[in-house]
């Protein structure tokens, strides 16, 4: 049974079942060791649910915490786009010169690197908008007050905009001391602490199922608690091998064991269907040489294959298939040497059935050799 593959939230639904009803309770504690192993079960559960509440507890801050980080960034980057478009809006269409060098060096104080200051990490963003709350002066602000969109000013929103990269940072560092506390060493429920849990309310509830004989449990408290088991266990493996629906608890929270079980706590394991391999594509033909087709297609005008052809009689030739003349080496004539004779070797009469299948050339005359020019 592989009780792995259970969601701890479900194991924890089976153990308060069994210590809950007090029909089924009475009758596993009538023997010594059917009241052992359910003070272990009893035990175990306690200790499975303190921590996946800890730990849940811890998720969903987590949660909150990024949630807020999310929405802090968006309103910094928006409030700073905005003030930057608005500086450079008036400084471009404005008449008055000295507004304009106004301007301009406002926007100097408050973009020392342009607006791609939205693209820096968190960190980045807090630290940015408090050193410029470090280098703006009376006078900048004073501009700043001056320049109206509706009912707000370009200091309403330069101060939201500081607000929102402060509260940035000091959320990002109320995550990050999130994360360390449930590392490994810190003081929060980590992952380990889950696992430890879980394989020992596995191991307590296996001794449980193998003691039945020796609890002397009746044949229908054995189905009311292996066949709840068994049904838990084929939801959970259906909807993993689908990949949808309800995965086992939050997100986090379990250690989402394998598929399969953990075989050091005797688990069957189940492996995955393999997948059919697919069939090998058709080997090409081998190329064997010219085919036995004509060079136009037509199986009627065969090639010359050097096999013996069948005669009008009706008998088998018993003559060879005439030959090429041997090819003579050309001499020396002046330093020429002679060319090659492979073309001409290829060169073979097609046979006709008139003379017997004798080569239409001559198979006694000579070809004459040819020489390179000198």
């Amino acid at each position: 049974m592989n009780l792995n593959s259970l969601a701890t939230n479900v194991m924890l639904h089976h153990s308060a079942h069994w210590l809950g009803d007090s029909t089924l309770r009475a009758e596993i504690t009538a023997t010594p060791i059917g009241a052992a192993l359910l003070a272990l079960v009893e035990q175990h559960h306690q200790r499975l649910a303190t921590q996946s509440e800890r730990r849940r507890l811890l998720d969903v801050e987590l949660a909150r915490l990024t949630e807020t980080v999310a929405e802090l960034d968006a309103a910094h980057n928006s409030l700073a786009r905005a003030i930057s478009e608005v500086i450079t809006a008036l400084s471009t269409v404005s008449l008055n010169t000295a507004l304009v060098d106004l301007l301009i060096r406002l926007k100097q104080v408050l973009f020392p690197e342009g607006v791609t200051i939205v693209q820096r990490s968190y960190a980045y963003k807090a630290g940015a908008v408090r050193a410029m709350e470090e280098r703006i002066t009376a006078d900048d602000m004073t501009l700043l007050s001056e320049i109206k969109i509706g009912d707000v000013t370009l200091a309403d929103w330069y101060q939201r905009w500081v607000d929102a990269g402060k509260q940035l940072g000091l959320q990002v560092h109320a995550r990050a001391a999130l994360y360390e506390s449930v590392g490994r060493g810190g003081s929060g429920v980590e992952q380990i602490d889950i696992r430890s849990a879980r394989y020992e309310w596995i191991s307590v509830v296996r001794s449980l199922l193998n003691e039945f004989d020796h609890m002397k449990l009746s044949l229908q408290t054995r189905e009311r608690i292996s066949a709840s088991l068994e049904e838990s266990i084929v939801q959970a493996q259906r909807v993993r091998r689908r990949g949808d629906g309800d995965g086992p608890g939050l997100p986090g929270l379990d250690d989402d064991p394998a598929l399969g079980g953990d075989p050091a706590l005797g688990d069957d394991v189940v492996e995955p269907e393999p997948e059919p391999e697919p069939e090998p594509e058709p080997e090409p033909a081998p190329d064997n040489g010219p085919s036995a087709e004509g060079p136009d297609g037509d199986p009627s005008a065969e090639l010359p294959t050097g096999k013996i052809e069948p005669q009008p009689g009706g008998q088998p030739s018993t003559e060879e298939p005439a030959s090429a003349a041997p090819i003579r080496p050309a001499a020396s004539n002046g330093g020429a040497t002679a060319a090659s004779a492979e073309p001409v070797r290829a060169a073979l009469a097609e046979p006709t059935g008139g003379d017997g299948g004798a080569s239409n050339l001559n198979a006694t005359s000579e070809i004459e050799p040819v020489t390179a020019a000198s």
